[in-house]
């Protein structure tokens, strides 16, 4: 089922089907340090993991598959989502090099934000990812903020790495959107 489409992706439930393309991402080294998962992860953790975030109603998992074809190419999440102060974190990851780079991010980013703001009505959603992650860009682009930085926050393959905290508000996401649809920045 579909819950959100682009043009060139959609966003749909993670489905039990889709556990071994997960499994194979996250022990990916480049996902793991992105993710900040220490891993590697085997099936019965993947499957616990799974089973735990389908019991919980503060984290949403959502497929990302490409339009063409229905290939499930990523995951983005919201989770931790505080209904009381109208907040969530994210995460977002694009499994295979192959589809990297091509937009799909950036179009997930924009539609689970559209779900966040506009079916949650949350308030704000936030990330934290590597200091010198490239997707920091697209997070700006979109209208995310810098809101900090950790300083040697994670010790990942024998170094410690700087994070980055960024957050969009929902009206600054408004902003980002009149702004790529209309062609004119909203001051």
């Amino acid at each position: 089922m579909q819950l959100l489409r682009g043009e060139n992706v959609y966003l749909r439930r993670l489905a039990q089907d889709d556990l071994s393309n997960t499994l194979q991402w996250i022990n990916d080294e480049d996902i793991m340090i992105i993710m900040g998962v220490r891993g590697p992860r085997n099936q019965k953790i993947q499957e616990e993991w799974f089973d735990n975030m389908n019991q919980q109603d503060d984290n949403i998992v959502f497929a990302i598959c490409l339009n063409d074809g229905n290939r499930h190419v990523g995951n983005i999440s919201l989770f931790d989502i505080n209904y009381i102060d109208s907040n969530a974190g994210l995460t977002i990851f694009i499994g295979e090099e192959e589809h990297r780079r091509k937009g799909y991010g950036s179009e997930s980013l924009k539609l689970s934000l559209r779900y966040a703001f506009d079916y949650l009505n949350l308030h704000k959603v936030h990330c934290k990812t590597n200091k010198d992650n490239p997707a920091v860009k697209m997070y700006e682009k979109i209208g995310f903020k810098q809101e900090g930085i950790l300083r040697e926050q994670s010790y990942e393959f024998g170094t410690y790495l700087d994070k980055i905290k960024l957050g969009i508000l929902n009206k600054e996401f408004e902003r980002a959107e009149a702004y790529s649809e209309r062609g004119n920045k909203h001051e």
